[in-house]
């Protein structure tokens, strides 16, 4: 009973410190649907409403489907009434990119002596996206828009999910599970695509734009697999291997270790490896910019880099949990172990407290479009969002994921 009170009393201290108001629980299911049973999605946005057409079919070898419009309306999903039709579909859904990241999605469908070839056509805008939030001990992945609205609960798919990450794919993640070998892809629908990958599990996935996927195993082995999944490349990497990432401009790939950093270059005909730093980092984030830069962290001390390892800017930030970068306002974004978030201004290097009372804030994300920044502290139990200023923050609580600590947030429309 005293840790209860105790706990209390760091929470309301917490929202005293960095908030001025709360927002409706966005956790509680509520609507009147059971989303688990569609597949296929297709998202379209109007004048900053979002719309989902779901086919009802579990695969395409079925001769009928109903295709469903539904709508948010007062924070979950709602079938809209005189939108739905049910008939044979005799194509599939195609999605066309343009280079502005805009999405048309069309389908044949016939229904009696109604035929068209486009029942549904539209151009997703940039609009809301999906704040996956990852539980480390009870293996729950709930998924909400970033405005606060609910959208869909666990996906059945995930048993012991310990890895998740992004795709190249605006609004998919992907998984390394402990009862799967190989990884699952996750749509914002409930639905799962699993891929084999023999009789091996792997700590860490990454994607790189050319198709290749580079995977690390439990011996420490950076290994990269063709678009067919056959193995082009494997090194042994000195150390334990803390972090993977992918320059999706460059196709650079970086490995972090207690050894250092190594920079591998895939080319058409052979392929490079190199050392290009040589103290331990524990954590690494690239910076996709013009500058290209390196962000790393070992034995107390944040360091910035270029790709070719050299030192940019070096300074002591001790107990360093979670770093992410923010694109829009070219900020630097930690957390540490003493319950306390900064930011680091890139081109100043100043490092400046933005908001405190968190136990243990351990991950960070960053909207890029608006500046909310989401935490995750497993500690207190609680997801909370602050706006840019730091002068508001909303906590989030379920008895579903009681101990959240990842966050990966996804956009649609990139």
């Amino acid at each position: 009973m005293r840790d209860k009170f105790l706990l209390l009393f760091v929470f309301f201290i917490t929202l005293s410190s960095c908030t001025e108001r709360a927002r409706v629980n966005p956790f509680d299911p509520g609507g009147d649907e059971d989303l688990g049973k569609f597949i296929s999605p297709h998202l379209t946005s109007s004048h900053d409403r979002v719309y989902f057409w779901w086919t009802d079919v579990s695969n395409y070898d079925i001769d009928s489907a109903v295709v469903t419009r539904y709508r948010v309306e007062a924070g979950t999903l709602r079938k809209e009434k005189g939108v739905s039709l049910s008939g044979k579909i005799s194509g599939y859904v195609d999605q066309d990119i343009s280079y502005d990241k805009k999405y048309r999605y069309s389908v044949s469908f016939s229904s009696g002596d109604y035929t068209t070839d486009e029942i549904f056509s539209d151009t997703i805008k940039p609009g809301p996206g999906y704040l996956w939030v990852f539980d480390r001990y009870y293996y729950y992945l709930l998924v909400l828009s970033y405005d606060g609205m609910h959208l869909y609960t666990t996906l059945p798919d995930l048993v012991y999910p310990y890895f998740i990450t992004r795709t190249l794919q605006d609004t998919v993640v992907a998984a390394l599970d402990l009862f799967f070998y190989g990884f699952i892809l996750l749509y914002p629908n409930s639905r799962a695509w699993k891929v084999s990958l023999g009789t091996k599990r792997y700590k860490m996935i990454a994607f790189h734009p050319e198709g290749i996927l580079a995977l690390v195993d439990y011996n420490n082995r950076i290994i990269l697999m063709d678009e067919n999944l056959r193995v082009v490349y494997q090194r042994n990497v000195s150390g334990d291997i803390r972090w993977l990432k992918v320059d999706r401009d460059t196709g650079d790939i970086f490995v972090g270790s207690d050894a250092g950093i190594a920079r591998i270059l895939p080319g058409v005909s052979s392929i490079s490896y190199q050392m290009i730093y040589t103290d331990s980092s524990m954590h690494g984030i690239l910076i996709e910019n013009k500058k290209k830069l390196l962000i790393t962290y070992g034995q107390g001390q944040l360091n910035v880099l270029d790709y070719e390892g050299n030192i940019i800017s070096s300074q002591d930030f001790p107990g360093l949990v979670s770093m992410k970068y923010d694109s829009s306002k070219n900020r630097l974004w930690l957390t540490s172990n003493r319950g306390k978030i900064f930011f680091q201004d890139m081109d100043s290097k100043t490092v400046k407290e933005f908001c405190s009372g968190f136990l243990y804030p351990e991950d960070i994300e960053v909207n890029p479009r608006n500046g909310d920044v989401y935490v995750a502290d497993p500690w207190m139990g609680t997801v909370c969002v602050l706006d840019s200023s730091g002068e508001k923050l909303e906590c989030y609580s379920n008895r579903k994921i009681p101990y959240p600590s990842k966050l990966i947030l996804t956009l649609i429309g990139g």
